[in-house]
Parts: C-alpha cells; sequence; structure tokens
C-alpha cells in the first residue's frame, strides 16, 4: 500500500529576529508541510503570500523540500511575519502581522486541485487572530465553507483547532473532521474533553 497524499491548507510567516538579525520561514501550516514531506509523505501546500522578498523566500524553501506549491498563491502586498525573541533559549512570539494572509480564500480551483489527495490537513486557527467582532464572525463563516465544501470533495479532512475556544465552532467543525488537533501550549491532553464540553 502507497502512503497517502497530504495537502496542507493554512498558514504561513517568515520568522524575524531582530537581535540577531536572522530570518527564517515559518508557521503551522508550512512546517507541518515541511515535517510531512521529510518524513516520505507526499506533500502539497495550499496557501498565500506577497510578492515580497519574504514571498520569495518562502516559495524557494518549499520547493527546495520539493513540496508541491502550485496552489500556493502571491499577492502584492507583503507577507506575513512573526518577531521573535530569544529567552533562555526558548522562542518568545512579541508580535505579528497577518498580511496578505487576511484576505486568503479558497478557490474552486483549489477545491478540485485537492481531490487528487487523500488528506486534508487545515492549519485554520493558526492566524484567528482578526481583530473586531465582526471579522471574527466572518472568519468562522469562511472556515465552515471551507471545511464543509473539502469534505464534500470526499477528501478526509484533519484541523488544527490551535487555541480556539468558540465550542460551538468546534462543536460544528468536529462531526467533518477526521482527527481533530489542539496545538495549545501548556496543555495536557487530559484537558482537551473540558474544551469540547
Amino acid at each position: 500500500m502507497s502512503p497517502p497524499k497530504i495537502c496542507i491548507v493554512g498558514d504561513n510567516c517568515v520568522d524575524l529576529y531582530p537581535v540577531q538579525t536572522k530570518k527564517f520561514v515559518g508557521g503551522n501550516g508550512v512546517n507541518t508541510a515541511v515535517a510531512v514531506q521529510r518524513n516520505g509523505i507526499h506533500c502539497g501546500y495550499l496557501g498565500i503570500v506577497g510578492n515580497d522578498e519574504d514571498g520569495k523566500l518562502i516559495i524557494e524553501t518549499l520547493q527546495k523540500e520539493k513540496i508541491d506549491c502550485q496552489r500556493l498563491r502571491q499577492s502584492e502586498g507583503k507577507t506575513a511575519w512573526t518577531i521573535v525573541h530569544l529567552e533562555d533559549g526558548e522562542r518568545i512570539f512579541f508580535e505579528d502581522c497577518l498580511e496578505v494572509q487576511r484576505d486568503f480564500e479558497l478557490e474552486e480551483k483549489d477545491y478540485q486541485y485537492l481531490k487528487q489527495y487523500d488528506w486534508v490537513h487545515h492549519t485554520i486557527f493558526s492566524n484567528w487572530n482578526l481583530e473586531g467582532k465582526n471579522q471574527f464572525q466572518d472568519y468562522e463563516k469562511t472556515i465552515l465553507e471551507q471545511a464543509s465544501k473539502i469534505k464534500e470533495s470526499g477528501v478526509n479532512l484533519s484541523i488544527d483547532f490551535s487555541e480556539q475556544n468558540n465550542k460551538d465552532l468546534i462543536q460544528s467543525l468536529g462531526p467533518m473532521s477526521e482527527i481533530g488537533i489542539f496545538s495549545r501550549p501548556g496543555t495536557l491532553d487530559s484537558e482537551i474533553p473540558q474544551i469540547l464540553q
């Protein structure tokens, strides 16, 4: 049996280390795609970057890892970024900005592209910290629509709920996903049922 093909739908950014004057490609979605590909599983990545040097860096990095980027879009503007400080060897995320990622939506061609995969892993809540209640409500609606359309295409869906605490939304998405992941620092496995109640 051949290994499953997986596509990651989600975030990317450039991690900026001002003290060390260094930058690295990052973001939950990109990091997951690289890990999957390095473990010998064919992986695609679907997301959006700016038409700047950071966007070019992300594309080149993914291509170097042999990740399928044919549906990775470039949009006019800046690529998402995160400022990171090191304290005693630990990363402290100081500030971030979504930039072009604020406007990321899946297109019909994206859903057609995803049909070739066995699994879609969606890092939907890696960048959910939008300003204003109405913006977040619109984002919730978008995520529900995306998950529903992915499922309609017959693809298995895995969702990273990250630090999301909206129980209604989690419960709405739960039946659509075969796997749910809560990648939240400091949370024990035994605490997850409390989040779902």
